[in-house]
């Protein structure tokens, strides 16, 4: 059953509530909207990365997007990894010209900043507000746990300079008095997941806190 938007939908029942004393959340599509269409900007990198001089086929382009849909919320340097794999496999690009994830990475991520600085500059000249970059009521909803006294985190996948200074332009950096996570390097540098058991391990939380 689906709640409205008036509703609390309970997927545990047995959950012992009012106990909550730390919050994680994740960044880009839960508070920020400054990344929105990023899916459009990675699918035209991946698209050129494995075709280079060929035309795309059909089945390509519905394995990019497969691809894209199914490691949503992954750092995206894993996204990269998983590229090299596919232009490796279909094998249209030289080998000598397949880059390594951390270029393609930067390919993206030169895209992908064009929009996002775009809004940034937006929101600091005043012609679009918070509202318009963040989810609705979800800055009211941070605000309201922080004055709760909820410990809250942010664990983004997108690099953790790029986390920061985002939080700050769409003012959210202020309620993440944990900790503002994100992706300083390889996987075994830092993971969301890792991130979370760090969090729970270090505050001997338990599952209604």
């Amino acid at each position: 059953m689906r709640a409205d938007l008036n509703e609390l939908l309970i997927l545990n029942n047995d959950l012992q509530l009012g106990l909550i004393k730390h919050a994680i959340f994740d960044f880009d599509g839960t508070i920020s909207i400054l990344r929105e269409g990023w899916e459009k900007i990675m699918e035209p990198v991946m698209i050129e990365s494995i075709c280079g001089d060929h035309e795309p086929t059909s089945e390509i382009i519905n394995d990019i997007r497969r691809f894209i849909d199914e490691t949503t919320g992954i750092q995206t340097i894993l996204q990269m990894e998983g590229l090299v794999k596919m232009v490796r496999e279909y094998g249209l690009v030289p080998e000598e010209k397949v880059l390594d994830a951390w270029g393609y990475k930067r390919i993206y991520n030169d895209r992908l900043m064009v929009p996002v600085r775009e809004r940034i500059e937006e929101l600091e000249s005043g012609s679009k507000t918070l509202e318009d970059y963040t989810l609705h009521g979800a800055l009211k909803f941070c605000r309201t746990l922080d004055d709760r006294g909820v410990t809250m985190y942010l664990a983004s996948g997108t690099d953790r300079n790029d986390v920061v200074n985002e939080s700050e332009k769409v003012s959210a950096a202020q309620y993440f008095k944990g900790g503002i996570h994100g992706a300083i390097g390889t996987i075994e540098e830092y993971s969301k997941g890792n991130g979370i058991k760090e969090i729970l391990k270090a505050h001997r939380l338990s599952g209604p806190e």
